[in-house]
C-alpha cells in the first residue's frame, strides 16, 4: 500500500522525461593560452563560448565543458591582445588546446620584418592554421591553405619569420594568412608523404570552416601522423 500511495501522489513527475535527471554528457576542453614572445601562460584571459565563460589561471589555463562530437567556437579576449577565435572539432575524450596570443606590438614587429602591415579597424583579420604531430610537435613539410584571398602567408623559421605556407625545419607549427576579408573561410592542410591530417582534437574532418571576424585572429589546429 505504501508503494501504491507513493506512485499515485500528484507531486511526482508525470512523464519519463521529468524522471530523467541525468545531465547531458560533456567533454572537458583545457585551453592553454600562452604569450607568443616567451611562451609563458597568459592569466586573466576570458574564454567565452555558447555554454558560458571562464578566465585563465596563473598558468594561462582554463577548462570548458563542451558538447561531445560537435564543433567548438571559443573567443579569447583580454591582456591587451587581439581577440582570438579558437575553433575545432570535439570528440569524446578530454583534450588540451594550446595557442599563442600576440600583442599588437609583437604582431607589428613580425610584419615589419616581412615588409607587411596590418592595422585593426580596417575590418580584415588573420587566419592561423596550426599543424602538429600528436606529441605535439611541428610537422615539417606540411602546408596549409584557405579558400580566400590574403595579402600573404608566412611561417616562423628557426629564428625569423619568412613568407610561405609550408612549415620549415627548426621552425614553429603555424601558418598565418594576413589580411583576410571577413567571411566563412575553409582551411585545409596538405601533409608530407605517407601522413594524414585532420582537425584537432576529434580528427574526423580533413577541412574546417572558420568564421573570419573583423580585427581578430581565427585559429584552427590540425593533427598529422
Amino acid at each position: 500500500m505504501i508503494w501504491l500511495f507513493a506512485c499515485t501522489s500528484p507531486e511526482l513527475p508525470d512523464s519519463e522525461a521529468e524522471l530523467d535527471s541525468t545531465p547531458p554528457p560533456t567533454v572537458v576542453g583545457t585551453f592553454d593560452i600562452r604569450n607568443a614572445q616567451n611562451g609563458n601562460g597568459r592569466s586573466g584571459i576570458e574564454l567565452a563560448h555558447s555554454g558560458g565563460s571562464v578566465t585563465t589561471d596563473e598558468a594561462g589555463r582554463a577548462d570548458l565543458l563542451l558538447e561531445p562530437d560537435a564543433q567548438f567556437n571559443v573567443v579569447a579576449t583580454g591582456g591587451a591582445m587581439l581577440p582570438h577565435y579558437l575553433v575545432g572539432d570535439v570528440g569524446s575524450d578530454a583534450f588540451t588546446f594550446t595557442t599563442f596570443k600576440a600583442t599588437q606590438n609583437q604582431t607589428d614587429q613580425v610584419l615589419s620584418y616581412l615588409g607587411a602591415t596590418w592595422e585593426p579597424g580596417t575590418g580584415i583579420g588573420i587566419v592561423v592554421v596550426g599543424i602538429d604531430a600528436p606529441d605535439p610537435a611541428p610537422v615539417y613539410g606540411a602546408s596549409a591553405a584557405i579558400d580566400a584571398e590574403s595579402d600573404m602567408s608566412f611561417v616562423f623559421g628557426a629564428s625569423l619569420p619568412e613568407e610561405g605556407d609550408t612549415l620549415v625545419e627548426g621552425g614553429s607549427s603555424i601558418v598565418s594568412f594576413l589580411n583576410v576579408t571577413p567571411d566563412i573561410v575553409w582551411a585545409t592542410v596538405t601533409p608530407p608523404a605517407d601522413e594524414d591530417c585532420a582537425v584537432f582534437p576529434a580528427r574526423t574532418n580533413v577541412t574546417r570552416a572558420v568564421q573570419m571576424v573583423p580585427d581578430a585572429v581565427s585559429v584552427v589546429v590540425f593533427t598529422c601522423e
